[in-house]
C-alpha cells in the first residue's frame, strides 16, 4: 500500500466503508492509515450518517 497517496488510501477507506466490504479489509486500511498517523476514526459515524441521508 506504499504506492497509495495518504488522499487516495483514505478516500480507499471511506468507500470500504459506504459499500461494507468485508471488516478484515477494513482492518488492512485501517493499520495502514494508523502507520501513516493520519486521523480516521470518525469517517464511520460520517459515513454512517451520509447513508442515512440519501
Amino acid at each position: 500500500m506504499t504506492y497509495l497517496s495518504d488522499e487516495a488510501l483514505l478516500n480507499a477507506y471511506k468507500k470500504a466503508l459506504r459499500l461494507r466490504l468485508e471488516r478484515d479489509f477494513l482492518e488492512l486500511l485501517m493499520v495502514e492509515l494508523d502507520r501513516r498517523g493520519i486521523t480516521f476514526r470518525n469517517y464511520e459515524a460520517e459515513v454512517l450518517t451520509d447513508m442515512t441521508a440519501e
